[in-house]
């Protein structure tokens, strides 16, 4: 007699776990990638443009991709926002450092803004993320 065949449960755990790599990694580089073309974003006319361009949008997108995705997205957003946060800090950090050392360039903006953004990211992912959960994922309950 035949066994009856058994869900696999490699199928479904590749697929969430190739999910967050991509949307984590996705949002990462895209949210950097302006922050290393344009390298002057200790001047507010650049640090602006810069995160129109790179990380609203793929903010955005990730966050459209958990409505579809569930957990695993929720998770990438978080994920990916937070490594952004990092990079942001550790990026502008030193001109933070510098700001009364002469022929360095020094920031256009309030240096709280340097570990403001990244806790306001920070926050601002898990807000999106559970706001943006759909309501059938078994993890939303």
């Amino acid at each position: 007699m035949k066994e009856p065949k058994r869900p696999d449960l490699d199928g479904p755990l590749l697929k969430g776990c190739l999910n967050f790599a991509f949307i984590s990694l996705g949002l990462f580089l895209w949210s950097t990638a302006p922050f290393l073309l344009r390298l002057e974003s200790y001047q507010q006319a650049v640090l602006l443009p810069n995160l129109a361009v790179g990380f609203l949008p793929a903010f955005g997108l990730a966050a459209l991709l958990v409505r579809r995705f569930g957990t695993t997205a929720a998770g990438a957003l978080i994920a990916g926002s937070l490594t952004f946060g990092v990079f942001f800090f550790l990026r502008h950090w030193p001109f933070a450092m510098t700001a009364n050392t002469p022929n360095q360039p020094t920031l256009d903006y309030p240096h709280a803004v340097v570990w403001a953004l990244p806790l306001f990211l920070a926050f601002l992912s898990v807000s999106v993320a559970s706001l943006m959960m759909p309501k059938t994922d078994p993890a939303a309950r």
